[in-house]
């Protein structure tokens, strides 16, 4: 019973120190991007407005200058970073101000 008991409530634990850092994150007024992988092969222009929907203020586009080789990729989405992070996920919160740089094909 006790075991069953503990695998019950420590999800519930860990639900709700997740939740409370995720407020915390947001009354300081940070904000989530997601999932870097959520970009991939998307159209530049529609991310940078996702990015500027989510409250980021910071962004710059890069043009590889490759789409006349990968014609097929033409606006494509290459990598993001933010704040030099490439490999963000959900759970990382970034202030609004954060360097926003989306390369793209």
């Amino acid at each position: 019973f006790l075991m069953m008991a503990f695998s019950y409530l420590v999800p519930k634990l860990e639900d709700k120190i997740e939740n409370r850092r995720i407020q915390s994150a947001i009354k300081s007024g940070k904000v989530s991007a997601g999932n870097y992988n959520d970009y991939d092969d998307e159209y530049y222009e529609a991310v940078k407005e996702q990015f500027e929907a989510m409250g980021f203020t910071n962004i710059t586009l890069v043009d590889l200058d490759d789409s006349g080789i990968l014609f097929w990729n033409n606006g494509d989405v290459e990598a993001i970073s933010i704040d030099g992070k490439y490999d963000f996920t959900s759970s990382d919160y970034f202030s609004p101000d954060a360097t926003v740089i989306i390369k793209y094909h």
